[in-house]
């Protein structure tokens, strides 16, 4: 027993290998913020899932569309005028459920930098705000995941490593709406019919699909190589069959997605070197389909139609920089060129009579070629940035070339207060033309052309900051111009083309913005808080909109107030209990309202259009057309909302786990979205009424 005490006891000497430790200083600024997964807990949300993106909608300077979606305008551009990166990787339309939430599974974010000024040289095609998401470099240590439970999603994650030289990181998330519909549709049916002793039967049927998947392997060669090969897919899938009738079947789906497959390797030539490239593939797609078919034999030689409407983005890119830093000075310099495939607005109607197949709108490619540089200057209280990017961008044997200029100044002053300027000169290749700006994925995506150029924006602030410890306060105002801005002449034309080519449905205009942005945010052990306010005047002006008269943007909100907060009610060894909080206020957007009826011109193809069942509502708008008011004259009556949650957390030997319940517009304020004229009164358009939702979460 004294000998195995002794063994025991003993103290065994272990060569430990040497652990490189990376971290960052996370930036508060009006034009910076840059945060982690960690940060965005305490955000209440819609379903109660864990969103990387949901934080922008909180920061200065950025309004929403409609409640509880992922349309973000921020200084007064478009929410097509953001650009978003995982890895230096665009992705188009990264929503879930028409935008209630991002297709980012949380557990694969390193953190989360969002500019909506001083931006990087390095990314181009954008007019507003850059997000980037870096993701996490997978553990080569051990191996660790999570499963996470709500009514909406089931999600989980795992990685870890393969040898010493390899790891990986796996993430996916998949709906249980579909499930849960059937479930709900044979129970309501069943007790109804018991209960009531009726034959009512739930006729249609529903198929909601949502689900994104992410990969990443890493392999570490040598301490100076790295290379890393990741995959990301993501996929909304709406399919509605009306009932059955006498002798046709109607079916509506939507469904958009993303693809994305992307190798980079780095190479740290020396202590101040490193040079990055990466090669990427990216597929985006929106489909809207509608079918209608015959059930029984008739005379007629129709049996079937298909109307589909696609949009297609294809793109394959190559990015090269060098990165240098010694002392005083960080240089970036760097090659990039990519080829893009579109398919615009096609639009294809297939019958079995001999009209057979007609297509609408053509499939343009385009190329583009950049070199960009960048120099970063710090001398102890005073820092400077200077970028520059050239593009030529090659489209249809049309050639654009266009600079983007990037200026950044900041004085720190004593005791962490200090002045900041920005100027951003912008180009964006590609016009994402917005049916609805609600943040959703269906929006038709077309390149620059001599009827529509690059859009153009030039944007100068000028800010103050104040940091002491864990308490953050910034103020500034902006001003922001923008030109070739593209839009649908018609705004009732929400999906895009139908029938006809879309550049005979769109316009080329100019917008204005300027405003005053403040946050002041508060972190601590015991409790968090931020307040964001916004104070903004935004414009449009198009020579076919509103007479070329100039007319408020649509989300033109003078006032925006944004509050959120996490307080720890109670800790006890290892549990600890959260109280989460939001407020969001905000000034009513704006309508155009109808104010009559006039005849209408037949639109194009629209004898091929009627084949099979057309609803009525379609027929009368292609009779007759709705004469409207001045664009954006109607504003409507402000926004308010309030949302609570509560985590409960614990910490075990092996695992943590957390319980989130949340309840999102608390007071159930029906706040209005849209006003229209039926059965001869005005009615309101309410988006999103008290929302409860909970998620359970394990981490082992």
């Amino acid at each position: 027993m004294a000998q195995n005490n002794t063994e025991r006891d003993s103290i065994q000497q272990i060569q430990l290998e040497n652990v490189n430790v990376y971290g960052r200083d996370l930036t508060r600024r009006n034009s910076l913020y840059q945060y982690t997964p960690v940060q965005v807990r305490s955000l209440v949300t819609v379903l109660g899932e864990p969103d990387v993106m949901r934080y922008v909608g909180t920061l200065p300077g950025v309004t929403q569309g409609i409640e509880g979606t992922m349309g973000f305008f921020i200084r007064g551009g478009n929410n097509g005028n953001n650009r978003l990166e995982l890895d230096g990787v665009p992705v188009y339309g990264a929503t879930h459920l028409f935008g209630l939430f991002s297709s980012f599974h949380p557990d694969i974010v390193r953190d989360v930098e969002f500019r909506s000024g001083g931006l990087s040289a390095s990314s181009g095609n954008l007019l507003s705000a850059l997000s980037l998401i870096t993701t996490i470099q997978p553990d080569t240590q051990k191996y660790q995941g999570s499963f996470a439970l709500s009514p909406y999603m089931l999600s989980t994650s795992v990685e870890g490593p393969i040898n010493k030289k390899l790891s990986f990181q796996f993430a996916g998330r998949v709906s249980l709406l579909a499930a849960e519909y059937k479930i709900l549709h044979k129970t309501l049916h069943k007790i109804l019919n018991e209960n009531l002793d009726s034959d009512l039967d739930f006729k249609g049927d529903v198929k909601p699909w949502v689900t994104d998947w992410y990969f990443k392997l890493y392999y570490h060669p040598h301490e100076r190589k790295s290379f890393a090969l990741s995959g990301y897919v993501s996929n909304d899938y709406f399919k509605y069959r009306w009932p059955k009738g006498e002798w046709i079947t109607n079916s509506i789906r939507l469904s958009w997605g993303n693809e994305v497959i992307r190798l980079g390797w780095e190479h740290q030539v020396s202590d101040y070197c490193w040079v990055k490239t990466m090669i990427y593939g990216n597929h985006f797609y929106a489909e809207q389909k509608w079918t209608s078919q015959r059930d029984i034999d008739l005379p007629e030689d129709l049996l079937m139609k298909n109307d589909r409407i696609r949009t297609t983005v294809y793109e394959i890119a190559f990015q090269k920089k060098v990165q240098y830093a010694k002392k005083r000075w960080a240089i970036e310099a760097g090659i990039e060129g990519k080829y893009q495939y579109f398919e615009p607005a096609v639009k294809s109607v297939q019958t079995t009579i001999e009209r057979g197949e007609m297509k609408i709108g053509d499939k343009p490619n385009a190329g583009t070629f950049a070199l960009f540089g960048e120099a970063k200057y710090n001398y102890k209280l005073l820092q400077l940035k200077l970028g520059v990017r050239e593009a030529v961008f090659l489209t249809d044997g049309q050639k654009f070339f266009t600079t983007d200029l990037h200026f950044s100044s900041i004085v720190n002053f004593i005791r962490g207060w200090g002045l900041e300027l920005d100027y951003d000169c912008l180009s964006q290749h590609q016009h994402i033309m917005e049916g609805l700006p609600v943040g959703w994925s269906l929006d038709m995506i077309v390149p620059a052309n001599r009827l529509l150029p690059p859009e153009k924006a030039h944007q100068i602030y000028l800010g103050s900051f104040y940091h002491h410890g864990f308490f953050y306060v910034s103020a500034g105002g902006y001003y922001k111009k923008m030109k070739h801005l593209a839009s649908y002449k018609n705004a009732s034309n929400v999906f895009g083309v139908k029938n006809s080519s879309w550049e005979d449905e769109v316009c080329e205009g100019e917008g204005e913005s300027y405003g005053m942005e403040a946050r002041a945010e508060k972190r601590g052990a015991y409790w968090n808080a931020a307040l964001s306010y916004t104070l903004s005047k935004t414009d449009r002006q198009f020579d076919e909109i509103n007479g070329g008269r100039k007319f408020p943007f649509r989300f033109d909100r003078r006032h925006v107030l944004n509050l959120t907060g996490r307080i720890l009610i109670k800790t006890k060894e290892k549990k600890q209990q959260y109280l989460n909080l939001g407020l969001a206020y905000a000034s009513g957007h704006y309508l155009t309202i109808p104010q009559g009826m006039y005849k209408g011109v037949l639109p194009p193809y629209w004898e091929q259009g009627l084949v099979g069942w057309v609803p009525q509502k379609m027929q009368d708008l292609a009779y007759s057309r709705e004469l409207m008011g001045d664009v954006n004259a109607y504003q409507m009556t402000d926004y308010f909302r309030m949302d609570i949650g509560y985590s409960f957390q614990k910490q075990g030997k092996h695992h943590f786990r957390e319980l989130t319940i949340g309840l999102y517009n608390i007071f159930n304020r029906r706040n209005p979205y849209l006003l229209f004229y039926d059965d001869n009164k005005w009615k309101q358009l309410s988006i999103m009424p008290i929302v409860p939702s909970i998620q359970w979460t394990i981490r082992f």
